[in-house]
Order: C-alpha cells, then sequence, then structure tokens
C-alpha cells in the first residue's frame, strides 16, 4: 500500500516550512491513502561500527515515535523497519 500523493505533499510542505529534518529528528504528517491516522517521519542515526551510542539514539527514535502516539491518544502504532536503510 501506497500513502500517495498526500503523505508525500505532506513532507514537502513541512520541508518547505522547517528545513530538511536532521539526524534525530522527526515530524508528523499526513497518511495519505495508509490505512492509519498519521504518519511520523524520522531520521535515524547512521551506523558506524556500533561504537558511537547507534543502538541508544535509535531506541530514543522508537521512545520519540511512542510519544507522539501517546500524545495524540492514539490506541495502536506500528513501527516499520525503522532505520533499515542505515542499519541493513
Amino acid at each position: 500500500i501506497s500513502g500517495g500523493r498526500l503523505v508525500k505533499r505532506s513532507c514537502e510542505e513541512y520541508i518547505k516550512s522547517s528545513g530538511d529534518l536532521k539526524e534525530g529528528g522527526y515530524f508528523v504528517g499526513h497518511a495519505g491513502n495508509l490505512n492509519c491516522k498519521h504518519v511520523v517521519h524520522i531520521v535515524c542515526p547512521s551506523w558506524k561500527g556500533g561504537n558511537v551510542k547507534e543502538e541508544e539514539k535509535l531506541s530514543e527514535m522508537v521512545f520519540k515515535a511512542m510519544n507522539q502516539a501517546s500524545v495524540r491518544s492514539l490506541k495502536s502504532m506500528a513501527l516499520p523497519a525503522i532505520g533499515s536503510g542505515n542499519y541493513g
């Protein structure tokens, strides 16, 4: 399933108003055609051999996503393979 144009537009609007996300950053965007209410976009740390607290930083990103679900009183959330582009 693809989120479609609304997800892309949500990302583009965020970047236009706030700039690119940096490592550790996140924003909550439109879910588009996905079967959910929101998409939390996060930028995970790059893997640097495991010696620069990458696991701790990734855990912080998961916590940030969970916090956003809590702030919005969501009853469920899915965490796909976040950071898989960086962690393989």
